[in-house]
């Protein structure tokens, strides 16, 4: 077969052109380069949210794994590490090895700085900024008198012009903000900034300078608890938690009093009335919250309803009983595309692609360019790829726009395409659905009092279909979304063939397909 011989041909290239940059890469850009051939990053892209974190985090963490890692003799090659990862495996134990796992698109993610390297979130929570815990002190001994610590004449970043001890406590700290850096970068829309002052019974802490830092930086709220704080006045020294008197915004008489008073209530208590609040606080289950019902509806993706709305069959080999997909370039080319407009719209520069022959199909630069060159290119989004999840009685929506342009009263919501201009026809209940979830405050903000749902074609230059959006719009936009869910919870999976069984994946082993196309092509 040509096609079968071209591939093993491609296959056969790209291992030759690895084997040649191995000699020359470390062993992370090596796993880096091998991950952009293999094009692993677009897969991982193409999951859920939930699965996408899942990846993407392991992959980085694998990424650190790799640089890290040095053999106890001989350089660090790919062939070594592998061998060092099967030892990890037989010996069923390494941390190193342990996956993480997001729960689901609810979760909260709970990281270490250095975990959460390369991902992003909405909104971020640091805690613990006070003085000494992050940025931490330094710990280090001095090199001169520690035996442990490193010698200065071994360490290439030495500065001769300082002393050891100093040295040590600069390079500690540089660390530290480097880390202090990654961490408020995390977020992309909100950071909150927390900190305590009693860690210990010992004394109250300072805000640690990156607190102070974020509390000084324009555009932050601040809230602190009532009452004075330690610190204020004379100074933290002043104030120790064995004070009668400290402050406490959930005890205002103190907490010993408030302590003195539970004990003995508890004490009045009759043994048997004690053991029945002991079992009652150990052993009895509280009620399930009320939303947890939602659990068990229908989870259905953008991607879902258009793809049920083109052929409920397509739907079920995709999301219910899934089969393999082939790889499809002009997917891939899209997926760049979308990339590259995102990035336009934070404001960030993409960096620079290699050309390899998953990216041969430069298509996409003059697409780009269609869109710098038109209405939105000019424009700042109040939005960019907001993620948002629409309830109804049969179950819940969930999908991520491209931009939402406008103001307080006026917004347009845009799905861009990749392709040609033409009548929408099943991809409507994307508009549908971005618009649904726009009216209910789903994405974050109250809808505004006019709104548009546009699809941008950047196909040929730049063009647009567009759709005002009224209440009799929503109510049929309601209706036809809820009669696609009702389908499917209805396991309605009939085959529906149209001029879209000739792109389709499943066509192989898809009789009313094949019908179809056997009867177009005649």
């Amino acid at each position: 077969d040509p096609e079968i011989d071209r591939r093993l041909r491609q296959f056969w290239g790209e291992y030759r052109t690895l084997l040649v940059v191995a000699q020359g890469l470390t062993l992370g850009d090596l796993c880096r380069r091998i991950l952009d051939t293999t094009s692993a990053w677009i897969e991982i892209e193409s999951l859920n949210d939930a699965a996408r974190l899942s990846a993407r985090l392991n992959v980085y963490r694998f990424l650190d794994l790799a640089e890290a890692w040095s053999p106890l003799e001989g350089r660090p090659s790919l062939a070594a590490f592998l061998d060092y990862l099967d030892s990890l495996l037989d010996e069923s134990a390494a941390d190193e090895m342990e996956a993480a796992q997001v729960g689901n698109e609810d979760a909260v993610a709970l990281l270490t700085v250095h975990r959460a390297k390369g991902l992003e979130w909405e909104v971020v929570v640091l805690p613990a900024l006070a003085s000494g815990i992050f940025p931490a002190q330094s710990r280090g001994g001095n090199p001169e008198t520690s035996p442990a610590v490193l010698p200065l004449s071994m360490r290439p970043d030495h500065d001769h012009a300082m002393d050891a001890a100093s040295f040590v406590r600069f390079r500690h700290d540089v660390q530290e903000w480097r880390t202090a850096y990654v961490a408020v970068t995390r977020a992309k829309q909100r950071l909150v900034a927390t900190g305590a002052y009693f860690y210990s019974f010992v004394r109250p802490k300072r805000p640690s300078d990156l607190f102070d830092m974020v509390r000084a930086s324009p555009g932050v709220l601040e809230r602190r608890p009532p009452g004075p704080l330690p610190g204020d006045g004379d100074g933290p020294e002043s104030l120790t938690i064995n004070s009668e008197s400290a402050p406490d915004p959930d005890f205002p008489d103190g907490w010993r009093d408030r302590l003195t008073t539970r004990l003995e209530s508890e004490t009045r208590m009759e043994p048997n009335e004690q053991f029945a609040r002991q079992q009652a606080v150990l052993f009895d289950i509280p009620a399930p919250l009320a939303d947890a019902a939602d659990d068990d509806k229908l989870t259905i993706s953008v991607t879902g309803l258009v793809t049920y709305a083109t052929c409920p069959l397509r739907y079920f080999w995709s999301e219910v009983d899934r089969l393999p997909r082939r790889p499809n370039r002009r997917a891939r080319a899209g997926t760049r595309l979308h990339r590259r407009i995102e990035l336009h719209n934070l404001g960030k520069v993409p960096l620079s692609e290699e050309l390899t022959y998953d990216n041969l199909d430069t298509s996409h630069v003059g697409r780009f360019s269609s869109f710098l060159e038109s209405r939105l290119g000019s424009l700042k989004p109040l939005l960019v790829e907001a993620p948002f999840l629409y309830r109804t009685d049969q179950g819940r929506v969930r999908g991520r726009i491209d931009a939402v342009y406008g103001d307080e009263d006026r917004w347009e919501i845009v799905d861009f395409k990749s392709g040609r201009k033409r009548i929408p026809g099943a991809e409507m209940l994307q508009l549908q659905a971005y618009a649904l979830a726009a009216s209910d405050n789903g994405l974050g903000r109250p809808a505004p009092g006019r709104m548009e749902v546009t699809f941008a074609y950047l196909g040929e230059g730049f063009d647009t279909h567009t759709e005002t959006v009224d209440e009799a719009w929503i109510d049929r936009a309601a209706g036809d979304v809820a009669a696609i869910m009702t389908s499917i919870s209805n396991e309605e999976f009939a085959a529906t063939p149209s001029d879209a069984c000739g792109s389709c994946d499943f066509l192989g082993v898809c009789e009313s397909g094949k019908a179809y196309v056997a009867a177009a092509d005649q």
